[in-house]
């Protein structure tokens, strides 16, 4: 799941699925981070290596 809001991220912990914070939107970084989210993204042009990355530690 890929997402900027607190919700985001524990929707994606709560459904054990993998989870990329972007920090460019709804909550501060911080925040995002106390969810624990899988990758935590700055720039929009990062997301396809993080998704990416997420895809080689799953093989």
């Amino acid at each position: 799941m890929l997402g900027d809001s607190i919700s985001d991220i524990k929707a994606a912990n709560e459904s054990d699925a993998l989870s990329i914070a972007v920090t460019w939107g709804w909550q501060p970084q911080g925040y995002l981070e106390k969810q624990n989210p899988t990758l935590v993204v700055h720039h929009t042009y990062d997301i396809a290596k993080a998704v990416t990355s997420l895809e080689t530690q799953l093989k």
